[in-house]
């Protein structure tokens, strides 16, 4: 078995109060708290938070939530390593058993099927040599043909090699490249304490479809059309029945 943290931090920018905003009558973290609650491979499901309002939300759904993080770690620029070292410090301070490997969900995309997450944790579990597993899922898009700007001029964002002009190859003489999209990641406590970097240099690959993310409130439109979100919805008012 494995534990799983939920970073829900208070602060957002493009929608207000967005990790507990309401999609189908249901809080958006209480998609992921539900589905790692289901999980048959996770055992304790934390919720990692700057905000007592989003704490007593989670608790409603079944997280744990021991302790509140401070709110230098709730900004926008804290890093995920920061945020899962102090959780991982608090809890031992309180003696609060935390495995060594852990699920990380966030929050944002609460299209998750339970059985997918079994088999990605499986996965990682049989193999040990991995420091980490990171969900995603393949580009449509090539950063071979990205620019970036300065000065009003474009410059390849991958610089050519001889006199060959990457950014006008064809796509399809590039690798295939995938973006890391949430659905699931896995790290390993013993990896962003002592080796210096939240995932590691093995990154486990997990490839899934495209997922909603919920960043603007383009995505929650999106969110109340996906047929797998719905179905989660109903089995949450289901089970609680506020």
């Amino acid at each position: 078995m494995i534990d799983c943290i939920i970073p829900a931090r208070s602060g957002s920018k493009g929608i207000p109060k967005k990790n507990i905003i309401l999609i189908e009558k249901v809080p958006l973290i209480a998609y992921s708290i539900f589905v790692a609650k289901h999980s048959e491979q996770i055992n304790n499901v934390y919720v990692s938070t700057d905000s007592e309002e989003i704490a007593e939300i989670a608790n409603l759904y079944g997280a744990k939530t021991p302790f509140l993080r401070p709110k230098y770690l709730a900004s926008d620029k804290a890093s995920d390593k920061q945020v899962f070292l102090h959780f991982f410090e608090e809890a031992y301070k309180l003696n609060i058993p935390v495995t060594e490997n852990v699920v990380h969900l966030r929050p944002t995309t609460p299209g998750r099927s339970i059985e997918i997450i079994d088999k990605a944790i499986l996965d990682f579990l049989s193999i040990n040599q991995c420091t980490s597993m990171r969900s995603a899922h393949k580009s449509d898009f090539h950063p071979h043909k990205w620019f970036n700007m300065k000065d009003g001029y474009f410059n390849p964002l991958i610089k050519s090699i001889s006199n060959i002009e990457i950014t006008n190859m064809p796509r399809q003489s590039f690798p295939e490249v995938y973006i890391p999209n949430g659905y699931i990641d896995i790290v390993k406590y013993s990896t962003f304490k002592f080796k210096g970097a939240f995932h590691g240099n093995k990154i486990k690959s997990f490839l899934t479809e495209k997922v909603i993310d919920i960043d603007k409130p383009i995505d929650l439109e999106k969110a109340i059309k996906e047929p797998l979100i719905k179905k989660l919805a109903h089995s949450i008012k289901k089970k609680y029945l506020f």
